[in-house]
């Protein structure tokens, strides 16, 4: 679903930053916010339904605890959120900086599998895949700073 969305979005994305216009710029990243809180609350429905989900439309010999659920639902939304903001470092042609990004992000998604799949078993898989999403994510917005000035989504004072 991310990956249509993303899809769609980014031709259109490309042109208004090819406007240069600072007002449109400010009003994209303050729906890049909402969409962001819209979709970390989707995600809180699966930590409490998704087993349950997963039940009704795969039969009952699919019952998966709600926190594996939830937590390979947040990874893929971390993801979504990644791929929403990925795009600015390629229209800023940042390529190898995202391969950079991609290539720690899976390295350290290998090295918690390993050790939380030890410890905590499927649980630990899913938690350590949403935890190197998040940590792709974050990467990635932390370098979007740097080369973007992003609106403060809440002025203080």
């Amino acid at each position: 679903m991310f990956d249509a969305i993303n899809k769609s979005y980014y031709p259109w994305l490309f042109e208004k930053l090819n406007e240069n216009n600072k007002s449109t710029k400010n009003k994209i990243w303050i729906l890049t916010y909402v969409y962001f809180v819209f979709l970390l609350a989707t995600s809180m429905f699966f930590f409490f339904h998704g087993s349950a989900l997963i039940t009704f439309i795969a039969g009952k010999n699919y019952v998966i605890n709600n926190s594996i659920v939830g937590l390979i639902f947040l990874g893929q939304i971390f993801g979504g959120m990644y791929l929403m903001i990925n795009n600015y470092l390629f229209y800023e042609k940042k390529t190898i900086l995202i391969s950079t990004i991609t290539v720690i992000s899976g390295v350290i998604h290998l090295l918690l599998i390993s050790l939380f799949s030890y410890h905590w078993e499927i649980t630990g898989a899913a938690l350590s895949f949403c935890l190197s999403k998040c940590i792709q994510f974050l990467l990635t917005w932390l370098n979007v700073c740097k080369i973007t000035v992003l609106p403060v989504p809440i002025k203080g004072g």
